[in-house]
């Protein structure tokens, strides 16, 4: 029996843009969202810089990766044909993860424009305090409680601490 949680309608594509990090890639995320927008597609977009490593395989240029969910195959095609006019060097790819992941970076970029778009208007520091208060409106607004709320800040800090250094908590 299929994973009927896996899937949505449409066609979801992971295209990696490549440019330097974080210069050319703003660019390249402002451009490319404009076109998205005005298609009314859902997308999420994540930054990367350049990975070296001593195994080839591994190495990685800088990129900007968008997860598109396109309507139809001539949507792919037509967004495509848009990439080759602006001379990008990218690459297009299938994306299949489950339907929470790929929401969850939609989520991501969507929670990110609005701190952005907020900022213009109300010039408040991104730190600690600020995410913490955000994240504590966030779950009381989602009528989630304490015990929740630290569950997620040590889930949080043990994969924060083991991509960034390899430790298991």
């Amino acid at each position: 029996m299929p994973d009927m949680f896996r899937h949505s309608k449409g066609y979801w594509r992971s295209i990696f843009i490549f440019g330097e990090f974080p210069q050319k890639q703003s660019k390249i995320r402002d451009i490319v969202c404009k076109e998205l927008d005005r298609k009314k597609l859902v997308y999420s977009y994540c930054f990367y810089s350049e990975v070296k490593a001593p195994v080839p395989k591994l190495c990685e240029k800088a990129h900007i990766t968008f997860r598109i969910n396109f309507p139809t195959m001539l949507d792919i095609d037509n967004f495509e044909a848009f990439l080759r006019g602006k001379k990008y060097s990218w690459e297009s790819h299938n994306y299949d993860e489950e339907i929470t992941t790929k929401m969850a970076y939609v989520m991501g970029t969507k929670l990110a424009n609005e701190l952005l778009k907020m900022r213009k208007e109300y010039p408040v520091p991104l730190n600690e305090n600020f995410y913490r208060i955000m994240f504590h409106g966030l779950f009381n607004d989602l009528h989630k409680d304490y015990k929740d709320e630290a569950k997620l800040y040590f889930f949080l800090f043990k994969c924060m601490i083991k991509y960034a250094f390899g430790f298991d908590v």
